[in-house]
C-alpha cells in the first residue's frame, strides 16, 4: 500500500511538472501572443554589433604596452583592463538581451 501511494504521489508531481511546461511552451510559442515584436528589430542588432566593435577596438588599443611602462605596470594595467572590457561586454549584451525581451511600445 505504501509503495502504491509513492507511485501516485510521483506521477502526480511528474504530470503536473509535464503540464506546467507545456503551458509555459505554449504560452512563449509566437503563434499565441501577437503583441509580442516576434522578430528582433535590425536596427538594435546593428546598434549592438556596432557597440561591440568599438569596444573590441578600444580594448585592442588598451592592450598595447606603452614606451615608458615597466612589465609589472603593464600587467596590473591589462588586468584591470580585462576586468573593464569583460564588464562592458556584459552590458552590452544585457542591453541586447532587454531589447529583445522587453514588451513593445504601441
Amino acid at each position: 500500500m505504501r509503495n502504491l501511494a509513492k507511485r501516485i504521489i510521483v506521477y502526480s508531481i511528474v504530470g503536473m511538472m509535464q503540464f506546467g511546461f507545456g503551458a509555459i511552451v505554449v504560452s512563449a510559442s509566437p503563434f499565441s501572443n501577437d503583441d509580442s515584436p516576434g522578430i528582433l528589430n535590425l536596427d538594435g542588432q546593428h546598434e549592438h554589433d556596432q557597440r561591440q566593435s568599438q569596444e573590441n577596438e578600444r580594448h585592442k588599443k588598451e592592450m598595447h604596452r606603452h614606451s615608458d611602462e615597466s612589465d609589472q605596470d603593464w600587467n596590473d594595467r591589462q588586468m584591470a583592463e580585462n576586468h573593464q572590457h569583460n564588464k562592458t561586454m556584459n552590458e552590452i549584451e544585457a542591453g541586447l538581451f532587454g531589447f529583445v525581451f522587453s514588451p513593445t511600445i504601441n
